[in-house]
């Protein structure tokens, strides 16, 4: 089933009203909601203006809650921290962690034909 960008909204708003699947234990001091529509990702949070794509800034020892909902199913991948989700279509998905390492990273997707997209990048700064 392929879902629209105003239903992988919908289904954010819901994800804000109802929690998502946890990936990690601990509670997060920031929450970021993302969609996923068409291979695309929106949501607040990301500069989109940002020098090589959309980036989320975090400090460094911060504790984040990356909630996920997308049109198709995909494994959304952290690059150098080891962090891998399945975000099945039009069901939210949490991830929890703490950025533990300064620097710029990678987040792709990887979808059932073995396609790895970056979707934005998470950039650390130092404390």
């Amino acid at each position: 089933m392929i879902l629209s960008r105003r239903r992988v909204g919908a289904a954010l708003l819901l994800m804000g009203l109802s929690g998502g699947v946890a990936l990690a234990q601990g509670k997060a001091g920031r929450v970021v909601d993302f969609g996923i529509s068409e291979g695309k990702i929106f949501g607040p949070g990301l500069d989109t203006q940002a020098k090589g794509g959309p980036t989320l800034r975090l400090r460094q020892s911060e504790r984040v809650e990356l909630r996920w909902t997308s049109d198709r199913a995909v494994v959304v991948h952290i690059h150098s921290h080891g962090i891998e989700a399945n975000v099945p279509a039009g069901r939210p998905t949490s991830i929890v962690f703490e950025a533990r390492a300064a620097g710029r990273f990678p987040v792709e997707r990887h979808d059932v034909v073995g396609r790895h997209v970056t979707l934005l990048y998470i950039e650390v700064m130092p404390r």
